[in-house]
């Protein structure tokens, strides 16, 4: 038994070779999705919420599945990064400089208003923080 549990793990890794695997982020978002939908099925009954949970439970047995690492592993990073920057824009205000368009992270003050030197170009500019 042991023997033939060996060679099947064996030719499972053989098969998954060259593939994403999909233990990240996104893939994790998409199978909790997929599992509220199915609890929330449980306790409404409304059927289509069951179809509903195919769908990021699709998405992550492709991702799982996929041989394109290198977009997955984008995917992945952009969905990181999104919520990164949403949590950035409760503790800092970001500003463009109005001569070379780079962005400036600037910590809120509440109500103050600061005087902002870009680190690109070396500009000065005021902004109501």
């Amino acid at each position: 038994m042991q023997n033939f549990m060996n060679r099947l793990r064996y030719q499972l890794a053989r098969w998954m070779s060259g593939r994403y695997g999909g233990r990240d982020v996104l893939n994790f978002v998409f199978l909790g999705v997929s599992i509220l939908l199915d609890i929330l099925f449980m306790i409404f009954r409304i059927p289509i919420l069951t179809f509903a949970s195919l769908i990021p439970l699709g998405i992550a047995i492709f991702r799982t599945f996929s041989r394109n690492i290198q977009k997955r592993y984008d995917e992945n990073r952009k969905f990181v990064n999104f919520f990164k920057n949403l949590a950035a824009l409760r503790t800092h205000h970001i500003y463009r400089c109005p001569k070379c368009r780079q962005k400036i992270r600037i910590p809120r003050k509440g109500g103050k208003t600061v005087e902002i030197t870009c680190p690109k170009c070396h500009e000065h500019f005021r902004k109501k923080i």
